[in-house]
């Protein structure tokens, strides 16, 4: 009996042991995805905007303020241009409005019945919608006040990235972009009745504590949001 015991033992260490040298960072390409979109009140960006630099509110208020009238300075300009070129006369652009919006992109590494993986892309943006004369409606992102990852999914989920960027982008004329890079891994820590299903998924023991494994994946992706695009697409 203790014989046995010693055996199955041994053969669990080298599982563990195999698992753990088996951890690679797999590359992630194609991955479904959907996305969620939130305005959020000024007051909120404001908050958030102040945080990022060190700032008061009113300081806030008075940039957010200016940088909106440069858009728009800019928006005029760079039409003003384009039609001298065309020799076209339409060249006033007005400002309708001002969206801040929440954009969560959720791009699903693992998706079964018994074990998910998540990892969630949030961008909080401002958007200028410009109305241009003989053309119409457009709109372009202005500033990205702050981004970033969250995992979520089965047990505790965390995303560890070696490179993040949310940028905006090139400037199309009538719409720009924001650029998403991630590179890194996410990782899940759950108890031993979800271990199959995460290595079914890919994921590799990478350690344990207690009754808690630790399973991980590495991730690499990239996305574009089109300004004047459906951004729940």
């Amino acid at each position: 009996m203790i014989k046995k015991l010693i055996c199955l033992m041994l053969s669990v260490i080298m599982v563990t042991v195999s698992s753990v040298c088996a951890f690679a960072n797999e590359q992630v390409e194609n991955l479904p995805s959907t996305t969620q979109v939130e305005n959020i009140t000024r007051d909120e960006y404001l908050k958030l905007y102040s945080e990022k630099y060190n700032i008061s509110i009113e300081e806030a208020d008075q940039r957010d303020r200016a940088n909106t009238e440069l858009s728009l300075q800019e928006e005029n300009q760079k039409h003003s241009t384009m039609a001298t070129n065309a020799t076209n006369d339409s060249t006033a652009v007005t400002l309708n409005e001002t969206d801040y919006l929440s954009i969560k992109k959720d791009f699903y590494i693992a998706d079964s019945v018994s074990f998910n993986s998540i990892v969630r892309v949030v961008v909080h943006v401002k958007v200028n919608k410009y109305h241009l004369e003989g053309y119409g409606d457009y709109q372009k992102f202005s500033e990205i006040i702050n981004s970033g990852t969250v995992g979520l999914g089965s047990g505790t989920a965390t995303v560890e990235t070696d490179i993040f960027s949310a940028e905006i982008g090139k400037d199309h004329g009538y719409e720009n972009e924001i650029k998403v890079l991630v590179d890194g891994k996410i990782n899940h820590a759950i108890d031993l009745s979800l271990a199959v299903a995460a290595e079914k998924a890919g994921f590799s023991l990478t350690g344990t504590v207690g009754t808690t494994y630790q399973y991980s994946k590495g991730i690499h992706f990239d996305y574009t949001f089109f300004s004047n695009a459906n951004l729940n697409g």
